[in-house]
């Protein structure tokens, strides 16, 4: 089960950054371990890769989880994501070290990392074109699906690096470097697309309810700052359901800040494929798109961890 939200009439289907602002609002208890009734939730946004010919050569995502995992400290069960979908086809998806190590916590994961987030605060995140297209084979993790020349191999000719940063807006925090990923045969011009933004359950093992019915933890997350190479690039959002369940909704609300809300374990107000009006206010903290200013030798603030 999930609860999507989908951009709509937007100025254009491609561009060169994406992102968005996830506040998570409420859900497992991320101070305290052994939730038994969910493994994780994930609040994520949608990355796709086009070719010169507008092909999709692979997808990604963005976004934050609440992960009853036994490698994070018993008190901080919280984690970001940055990772691609892996194959020997089209898309090649190795990823770098971390860029800031001191930043995240290690969950043996090439596309995880444990970072402290409170239910509440807004994170930001950004993805684009890397400033470093140079990458070495000792710096870069290998994939799980991939072939030669793409394995244990410098950055390859036809590879090109992503870069996602993540910002806690609430905390008043800059933005923090997480790791950038490599992908075959990208265009050279607006080859980011898609930007469909969710909210979905991973079931533990052991638990006997049925995730497709059942929202556990009610969860709630808010989305807004939809990047797509600035703000207001798009003036609808369209609700998505997968699951059998009713018991989850997605609504829109406007203020200061406006956002997108996606709730589970509460009645549906808007069925499926309810088209809505982007909130007031949804855009009223907009931040410029990130510049080639950000580099690999940009001084960055001492960050313990966890890094705020």
């Amino acid at each position: 089960m999930a609860i999507y939200a989908v951009p709509g009439a937007r100025k254009r289907d491609a561009v060169d950054e994406i992102g968005i602002d996830i506040r998570p609002v409420q859900g497992p208890p991320i101070h305290s371990k052994g939730w038994g009734d969910v493994l994780l939730y994930y609040w994520a946004q949608q990355v796709d890769f086009l070719d010169a010919s507008g092909i999709s050569v692979g997808a990604g995502h963005i976004g934050i989880q609440a992960y009853d995992n036994d490698d994070l400290p018993d008190d901080q069960r919280t984690v970001v994501n940055w990772g691609c979908y892996d194959n020997s086809v089209s898309g090649t998806f190795r990823s770098t070290n971390v860029l800031t190590p001191d930043a995240f916590i290690d969950i043996n994961s090439p596309v995880s990392m444990g970072m402290a987030w409170e239910y509440g605060e807004w994170l930001r995140f950004r993805v684009f074109k890397s400033p470093k297209q140079d990458w070495l084979a000792l710096e870069i993790k290998p994939g799980d699906n991939q072939v030669p020349p793409y394995v244990d191999t410098d950055q390859q000719a036809d590879e090109v690096a992503f870069r996602c940063t993540i910002e806690n807006v609430t905390r008043g925090r800059p933005p923090v470097e997480f790791h950038d990923v490599l992908v075959k045969s990208p265009r050279a011009s607006k080859p980011i697309g898609d930007g469909q933004f969710w909210t979905e359950p991973i079931q533990q093992a052991a638990w006997p309810g049925d995730i497709d019915s059942d929202w556990p933890r009610d969860p709630i997350c808010d989305f807004r700052e939809w990047i797509f190479d600035g703000c207001g690039m798009a003036q609808t959002i369209t609700t998505l359901y997968s699951g059998t369940s009713a018991n989850c909704d997605t609504t829109v609300v406007s203020g200061s800040p406006g956002y997108v809300r996606q709730a589970g374990n509460v009645t549906r107000t808007n069925p499926d494929s309810t088209v809505l009006a982007v909130p007031t206010g949804y855009w009223d903290v907009h931040q410029p798109n990130v510049t080639p200013a950000i580099t690999d030798v940009a001084a960055r603030v001492p960050t313990p961890r966890p890094w705020f």
